[in-house]
């Protein structure tokens, strides 16, 4: 049967499509899940549906288990879970052309929704040669292909090059709209910094290669390691275990005759959207819708680049006073903390004392800076990391710290951003990576400004002059995974800039750009005419394959010999009677008579009227119609089953 001859090659090429697609994603599968799907490929080969039906409701019931226990993953990975589980079965399952297509447009859904999660040039690039895969396997089934060949990879690249200039179009043309996946609640500690440190939130990011920001400087000197901090998110709000933003807070104002200076910082933020953007808390931003607030942090304004000019004056949130929430403490929630916090405020007046005694009893602690703290306890957890289990990493110490010191009446409060970086000497860059992720601590000190303070200086300060890696033990950069091959890096660079170029020139496509480049193009009023343009493109598509359509169903409805044979085929192929390739309509009627006796007057009248339709010039068209359709009809009306089946 010709068109189940690629059903075997269609199935490969989908598999190898879906595992492209899991390999680019990052989301969160229960290992019961992937168990389920390893049962179901053992069991590929059984025959009963009922068993195939057990393993279908078995792995749907994993799938609903997993969302149940793990509910704080968002409802876009979710949905994800669910979709690429449906694909993997129905992949499964796909024994015909019809299933085939079902599973192949499936797996271009997952394709959409894994280019929400998923935004690199390399992601891309993957989606791009799993739907070539899919679009060649579902090529190959409806043309009946016997076997894998190139010309349907060619054929499959070509109708992804024709959707290339309608794509264009909707990316140039189409308003540019908020992303559907960037809404509260979604997780952000697989993919960037979150909004709320808690035990754990940033350990996540140290096996996190992706890039967060590159910075360029000019006219300027990069700074040493150790006073490579970039500040991100002011955290001070504190409840007893973690720390959260407090209510928002008022914004500087910048100068408004800013000027470019020969002395800069020019940032490419890379990571994922956020508010708050990383810099190193000095300068003034060149673009004025850019601020800065009394926290310190740089707030967003509609692109990922930005560049900072160099400022002689003193940091205006270095000096601000600080609010009430900054000093508040629950009482009660840490006993052991606070008890030793009231001893120090008892026995030194000056907050600098009490400083520098916590700095001596930290230093005689022996804490260990490890990603393997262990589990905290939900009562008492700061308790537990400064007296008990003495294991932590950057979060856990700068939480602590911070509570330490507000409990002995020192205002204080949490930083997260990055610390370091990667020097590109080919680029002239400094690359910060997800994995250079830090936290650390602001403290209100005499004669009056938030001083920065790092506990983790304290306890492994070779994290703060060489890296993270670097002041891990050999257990936990096994945990890494990361092998230092410099060499290989500097072959990475060519790749990074391409990469860097992709997210800022596409990934970062925003509205305003695309006004800029709109108004350039049209002039005034470019949005109306963009959309204008837009409207008149796609009615003008959608009238060309109307009228295609309509042409089509009249040559089809002018063949009235050929609408009665698919009839008949179609028929006939649900009796699993079907033509042999290459074999003529006499052969394989006088086969399928040979199936049922019963048949042979029916499909004789059939053959003889189809032929004088098609051969004979002076027959009378209507009456050979009325043959077929009555030839047809009476054969359905039959009830047989096939010799053998």
């Amino acid at each position: 049967m010709k068109q189940e001859a690629f059903i075997r090659p269609a199935q490969a090429l989908q598999a190898i499509a879906l595992l492209l697609l899991l390999s680019q994603v990052i989301t969160e599968l229960l290992p019961a899940t992937a168990f389920g799907i390893l049962l179901a490929l053992a069991l590929r080969w059984q025959k009963t549906l009922s068993r195939r039906r057990f393993i279908s409701l078995g792995l749907l019931s994993l799938w609903i288990i997993n969302q149940l226990i793990a509910g704080s993953a968002g409802w876009l990975e979710a949905a994800s879970n669910l979709l690429w589980l449906l694909a993997a079965l129905r992949l499964l399952e796909a024994n015909d052309r019809k299933t085939i297509g079902g599973s192949g447009l499936l797996l271009l859904l997952a394709l959409g929704l894994a280019g929400l999660q998923t935004s690199g040039l390399g992601a891309s690039l993957l989606a791009a040669l799993s739907a070539l895969l899919v679009l060649c396997s579902l090529l190959g089934v409806q043309q009946g292909a016997e076997k894998l060949k190139l010309g349907l990879f060619g054929q499959a690249f070509a109708l992804l090059s024709l959707a290339l200039p309608l794509a264009g179009g909707l990316f140039l043309l189409a308003p540019r709209l908020p992303a559907l996946w960037q809404v509260p609640g979604a997780s952000s500690t697989s993919t960037g910094l979150n909004d709320e440190l808690d035990p754990g939130s940033i350990t996540s990011l140290v096996k996190n290669d992706s890039a967060a920001a590159l910075l360029q400087l000019e006219g300027t000197q990069l700074p040493p390691p150790e006073a490579r901090y970039w500040r991100v998110r002011v955290l001070n709000s504190f409840n007893g275990r973690s720390w959260q933003p407090g209510p928002p807070a008022p914004l500087e104002i910048n100068p408004s005759n800013v000027l470019a200076s020969k002395q800069q910082q020019r940032w490419t933020f890379q990571g994922p959207e956020r508010n708050t953007l990383p810099w190193g808390g000095i300068g003034t931003p060149q673009n004025r819708n850019q601020r800065i607030n009394r926290n310190g942090e740089l707030l967003r304004a509609s692109k990922n680049s930005y560049v900072l000019l160099r400022s002689n004056t003193k940091p205006i949130w270095q000096t601000e006073i600080p609010t009430a929430i900054e000093s508040q403490w629950p009482l009660g929630s840490n006993p052991k903390l606070e008890a030793l916090a009231k001893q120090w405020q008892l026995q030194y007046q000056d907050p600098h004392q009490r400083l520098a005694a916590a700095y001596g009893w930290f230093k005689a602690q022996g804490f260990e800076y490890t990603l393997r703290p262990g589990l905290m306890p939900t009562k008492a957890s700061l308790d537990a990391v400064l007296f008990q289990q003495k294991r932590g990493f950057c979060e856990h110490y700068a939480a602590a710290f911070a509570a330490l010191m507000r409990a002995t009446g020192i205002p204080a409060r949490v930083v997260i951003g990055y610390q370091g970086g990667e020097w590109q000497p080919a680029t002239k860059q400094l690359q910060i990576l997800q994995r250079d992720a830090h936290a650390w601590v602001e403290l209100w000190l005499p004669p009056g400004q938030w001083r920065t303070v790092d506990p983790t200086a304290w306890i492994a300060p070779d994290r703060i002059s060489q890296g993270v890696a670097a002041s891990l033990s050999a257990r936990d950069q096994q945990q890494l995974g990361r092998p230092k091959l410099g060499w290989f890096n500097q072959l990475l660079l060519p790749w990074q800039k391409l990469d860097q170029g992709w997210s800022e020139w596409i990934i970062s496509f925003d509205r305003a750009q695309q006004n800029l480049l709109l108004e350039k193009w049209l002039g005034p009023e470019a949005s109306f005419k963009a959309i204008q343009i837009l409207a008149g493109g796609l009615c003008g598509l959608l009238f060309l394959g109307i009228s295609l359509l309509w042409r089509q169903r009249q040559l089809q409805r002018g063949d009235k010999a050929k609408q009665q044979l698919n009839r008949l085929l179609h028929y006939l192929a649900k009796k699993q009677l079907r033509p042999n390739p290459g074999e003529s309509l006499a052969a394989f009627i006088e086969r399928a008579q040979m199936q049922d006796i019963r048949l042979k007057p029916d499909l004789i009248e059939f053959q003889d009227a189809y032929y004088r339709m098609r051969f004979h010039e002076n027959c009378n068209e209507k009456t050979e119609q009325e043959r077929l359709r009555s030839a047809v009809k009476n054969l359905k009306r039959l009830r047989f089953s096939p010799q053998g089946s």
